[in-house]
């Protein structure tokens, strides 16, 4: 890689470096989207990874179950495609590279709605079979995050029109 320019700001210097991305909608604006992609993914990779050792480790048989349990568990809420959480950004950053911003709003959008539902109906019917009220608080703050995204689609939508 070939820096572009050098910089000398106040607190130190930046250097840029030429691209090799051949995408020009990545090349030209949507380089913080592959940035945005790249800080949403490390958080379930830190669960992998912390999986990943305790399975390997030499702690005794109970506690590594609790470790790999909470971490899958925290694993799987976060990649669940509602956009404050990682898998949400994760999957409007990939929209928005290659189709828009505002398609990406649009399908984010759609696609929170349809799960909050499917969650809901599966999240019922485990709440009967386990008799398990954080299932029920889990469901209670994705619907506060769903209708917390809802309100700003709102506004974005109003303002395209």
């Amino acid at each position: 890689m070939k820096p572009l320019k050098l910089e000398i700001i106040p607190f130190g210097f930046s250097v840029t470096f030429k691209s090799k991305i051949y995408n020009k909608k990545i090349l030209k604006g949507s380089l913080l989207d592959v940035k945005k992609i790249i800080v949403a993914a490390c958080g379930p990779l830190m669960n992998l990874l912390i999986i990943f050792f305790s399975i390997f480790s030499k702690y005794e048989y109970l506690k590594k179950d609790i470790i790999i349990f909470s971490n899958l568990l925290i694993l799987m809420f976060n990649l669940l495609p509602i956009y404050p959480l990682d898998g949400g950004r994760i999957i409007k950053s990939i929209i928005h590279i290659f189709l828009g911003r505002k398609t990406a709003i649009i399908v984010t959008n759609k696609i929170e709605n349809c799960l909050i539902i499917i969650i809901t109906i599966i999240g019922s019917i485990a709440i009967f079979y386990f008799e398990n009220i954080s299932i029920f608080l889990i469901i209670i703050y994705l619907w506060l995050l769903v209708i917390q995204e809802n309100k700003r689609y709102k506004i974005i939508k109003n303002a395209y029109t």
